[in-house]
């Protein structure tokens, strides 16, 4: 998070980041909108074990980061927005009427977290992945 704490403000309203570590940025556009896999990813630094005991060698995770701040000294001016109907971070798609200054997602005084759910067909670890042990 530290590398993305710089302030990203356009019009007043706040804009995801993304990175050049996205993959191809595949989109789709359904009932919340247009909606992409954009963002940063995480790579897990060890193999995955899953509860059902099927292990992912290089589990990502796609997530996205909305600001108009910085992370501060303390690193507790951080919001984690967390979803159970989308398997995409796209938080300006589904929720942008709760996003920006003054509004309960207040990027003005938090940096706005959202990541996408393993499954998911936006950049995260789904079924469509490669997997790296395959020749």
């Amino acid at each position: 998070l530290k590398s993305s704490s710089r302030q990203m403000r356009r019009g007043g309203r706040a804009h995801p980041s993304s990175s050049s570590s996205s993959s191809s940025s595949s989109s789709m556009c359904d009932e919340y909108g247009h909606m992409t896999s954009e963002g940063h990813t995480y790579i897990h630094p060890t193999p995955f074990v899953l509860q059902n005991g099927a292990v992912l060698p290089r589990a990502q995770l796609r997530y996205r980061i909305y600001t108009d701040t910085v992370l501060n000294e303390r690193r507790d001016n951080v919001l984690v927005i967390c979803h159970a109907l989308t398997g995409n971070a796209s938080l300006d798609s589904w929720w942008g009427g709760l996003l920006g200054p003054g509004r309960a997602f207040d990027t003005s005084r938090y940096l706005v977290v959202c990541a996408n759910v393993l499954g998911s067909c936006y950049g995260s670890t789904c079924a469509l992945s490669e997997n790296p042990d395959t020749p």
